[in-house]
């Protein structure tokens, strides 16, 4: 027997469910669809969708996307094709894949903030309508001048900027002609600028050091703990940084309880500390040093932040090799947050894993034994007997 279930309006209805589960967090209503996000509104017959036609190249190199609203139904597929046939056989999604092209059919609409992770691979997203939403939008004018009058009538929300045909109105936001796209395009990435997150800083250091016999984070090889150590340069560069450890893990010497920060995803390695900072402020960027990195120091971790891409996922150096991505220096992005709990949910726990399939600014190795990973004692042994770049460790 299928079970179904109702949810009052009333009173204990909608709001009361999004304080009981959680909704109510501001940081879930920063954005629609994506974090850079900007929707293009007006009244129909605008010409909204000539203008991001001429704006979409200016915008280059990045990678966009773009999703309108309509309030007609529309069809997205041809009577008699394979996915047609099924679709009216009964099926509530269909999809085709090929080599240059792939696609999905919904049967039933989706709602706006599912278009997260099927949006979150681009750079930005441009979106056509959405006038009755909290989308920053720039609003386009008609000749006829309903969308302006809509507009001081308080019809239109967040409206960061006005498209005009004709006259330009007057008003207290940035005002472009229509024709003036380059102008409107240095707009939209100066919007997009400001919007960019902050990073914060996060030392993993709550691994069971199995193959090391010993604390990682505990080691000396600067005359304070490692932990102590690679916090120490993530506070110099300014990210507010906290140190990552397993529930039962004491603080590293030189550690104080307040710099401390428990896993929430229990037994899950590196990926679920990366995890849990963002759960404490997903709104932030993170920029992940591993406890077991010895020879990091302050300028290569300025050179991460200072090759930052805040429009992929995560900016990171290629390990040693120049194979693979290195998580154990990295810089995530707040909308990883979503890949990394799709790879969760599929059974992925490795964070590289995560990396390499996920759209990433590799940067080159920084040479020399920066990315040298001390995890047993012969590494430690190593390390001690090695003239480090940046000075002798002790």
């Amino acid at each position: 027997m299928v079970r179904t279930m109702s949810i009052s309006k009333g009173p204990m209805g909608k709001q009361h469910h999004r304080i009981g589960c959680g909704e109510d967090r501001p940081h879930q209503n920063a954005c629609e669809v994506h974090p850079f996000e900007l929707a293009f509104s007006g009244f129909s017959g605008a010409g909204k969708t000539t203008l991001l036609e001429k704006l979409v190249p200016m915008l280059a190199p990045l990678r966009l996307g773009y999703l309108k609203s309509d309030a007609h139904r529309v069809a997205m597929d041809r009577e008699g094709k394979d996915t047609f046939r099924l679709a009216q056989a009964g099926c509530d999604q269909v999809g085709i894949q090929s080599e240059g092209i792939s696609a999905q059919i919904f049967r039933e609409g989706s709602p706006l903030r599912d278009w997260k992770l099927r949006m979150s691979e681009n750079d930005a997203v441009l979106l056509e309508g959405f006038r009755d939403t909290a989308i920053p939008k720039i609003l386009v004018l008609d000749h006829a001048g309903k969308a302006f009058r809509a507009f001081e009538e308080g019809r239109f929300q967040s409206v960061q900027a006005i498209v005009y045909p004709d006259q330009a109105p007057l008003c207290d936001l940035p005002v472009f002609h229509r024709d003036d796209v380059e102008s409107l395009a240095e707009f939209v990435k100066q919007f997009w600028a400001s919007r960019i997150p902050k990073v914060r800083g996060l030392v993993l250091a709550g691994g069971q050091s199995r193959r090391m016999g010993s604390d990682k984070a505990s080691l000396r090889y600067h005359g304070a703990t490692q932990a102590a150590w690679a916090l120490s340069l993530l506070s110099e560069s300014g990210l507010d940084p906290v140190v990552s450890r397993a529930f039962g893990q004491e603080a590293p010497e030189g550690v104080s309880s307040q710099a401390l920060l428990y896993d929430r995803f229990v037994d899950f390695g590196p990926l679920g500390g990366i995890l849990t900072a963002m759960e404490s402020d997903p709104q932030a960027a993170w920029l992940v040093v591993g406890c077991d990195l010895p020879f990091v120091n302050r300028s290569v971790l300025e050179n991460l932040i200072g090759d930052r891409d805040p429009h992929q996922n995560a900016t990171v150096y290629l390990d040693s090799e120049d194979c693979f991505p290195e998580p154990m220096l990295s810089l995530w992005e707040p909308k990883s947050r979503l890949r990394a709990l799709e790879f969760l949910g599929l059974g992925h726990r490795c964070p590289r894993k995560v990396l390499i399939n996920s759209r990433v600014k590799l940067l080159p190795s920084p040479g020399g034994r920066i990315l040298f990973n001390a995890n047993t004692p012969g590494d430690r042994e190593e390390v001690l007997r090695t003239d480090a770049p940046f000075g002798k460790v002790n």
